[in-house]
């Protein structure tokens, strides 16, 4: 498998996250001390200089606004799924 920083593909998810932030109107600051983090942690993202991994990915998102997180009444197994037990629709983007 080829790597994947600074790869067209990387350049471009470094490039949305940086629209989607700016479009949610968040500093790099703001999302950083939301992921009790320092700023130069989001710079080096959005930079292209450090990946992501899905957990990351997901709690970016979710400071951005742009992921529903599963009901409380939904357990971590099923949190996989796109409704849980109880009927709740919940996974995937917001529109």
């Amino acid at each position: 498998m080829a790597k994947t920083l600074h790869s067209d593909r990387h350049r471009r998810l470094a490039e949305l996250l940086t629209e989607k932030r700016k479009q949610a109107g968040l500093t790099q600051a703001a999302v950083a001390k939301a992921l009790d983090r320092h700023q130069p942690f989001i710079a080096n993202i959005e930079n292209g200089d450090r990946r992501l991994d899905l957990v990351e990915f997901l709690d970016l998102a979710k400071v951005m606004n742009q992921w529903r997180s599963p009901p409380k009444c939904c357990s971590v197994e099923s949190s996989a799924m796109t409704s849980c037990t109880c009927s709740h629709s919940w996974a995937g983007p917001r529109r």
